[in-house]
Order: structure tokens, then C-alpha cells, then sequence
């Protein structure tokens, strides 16, 4: 495997968006920040459209060569833009047992404090998930 973190692509949302199998999974994942379900990659994309400035927030995809494996978020939740929150982490779910999430997770932070200058990062957590 030769994963990489890459910025996402619009085209990204393609693939991510059949990883999200039930309401309920896909309620977790996102924090009821889409309307409706099934999310389809035009609500996707309409989201970073929206919500995903590339200051403040980010979204970075994982791949293996060129196949989409990964995707996370990194957004400023204050004032201090050294700080970073991890979130809307999933994987490809046909790929488990490989390591995928935590190596995504590793990169993301490893990205963050070499690339963004963070010198604290969290990951984004509610009551359910």
C-alpha cells in the first residue's frame, strides 16, 4: 500500500458518499450537517462549497496510488489557529482490517502539526458517536 494525503477533489465525493450505508452510520459520521439521506456528491460538494474555506477548515482525501480511501476534516474550532479538530473521518468499509482509519488519523495529524503549524490537535466528538 502507498497511502498519501492529498486535498480533496470534487470528484472525491463520487466514491466517499457510497461509504455512507445507513441513516444512522451516516448521522455519526456527520453530525447532522446534511439535510437528508442518502448524501449524494452533489450534497457533498454543495457542502464544501459552503463550509469548507480552506483557512480555517480543510478536507483532505486518503489514497492508495489513485483509489480514494480516506477522508478527513481539519477545521480551526476557536480563536487560535494553532489548534486543530479532526473530524467527518470515515474509510472505505470494504477495506477493514487494514489499518486504514488509524493510519488516515496519523497522517492527518502529522499533517497538521508539520503542514499547518498546529501545535494542538483533537478530534471532533459528540454524545452518540
Amino acid at each position: 500500500m502507498s497511502l498519501t494525503l492529498r486535498p480533496y477533489l470534487p470528484t472525491d465525493a463520487n466514491v466517499i458518499t457510497t461509504w455512507l450505508k445507513n441513516e444512522y452510520l451516516t448521522r455519526q459520521w456527520c453530525a447532522d450537517r446534511y439535510e437528508r439521506y442518502p448524501v449524494t456528491a452533489d450534497d457533498m460538494n454543495s457542502y464544501h462549497h459552503q463550509c469548507i474555506d480552506g483557512q480555517r477548515s480543510i478536507a483532505l482525501t486518503m489514497v492508495d496510488g489513485e483509489e480514494v480511501v480516506g477522508y478527513i476534516t481539519l477545521r480551526i474550532p476557536a480563536d487560535d489557529s494553532t489548534e486543530l479538530r479532526m473530524g467527518f473521518v470515515i474509510v472505505d468499509d470494504s477495506k477493514r482490517d487494514r489499518g486504514l482509519g488509524k493510519t488516515l488519523v496519523c497522517k492527518a495529524v502529522a499533517y497538521a502539526f508539520g503542514k499547518l503549524g498546529a501545535t494542538k490537535v483533537s478530534l471532533g466528538v459528540f454524545e452518540n458517536n
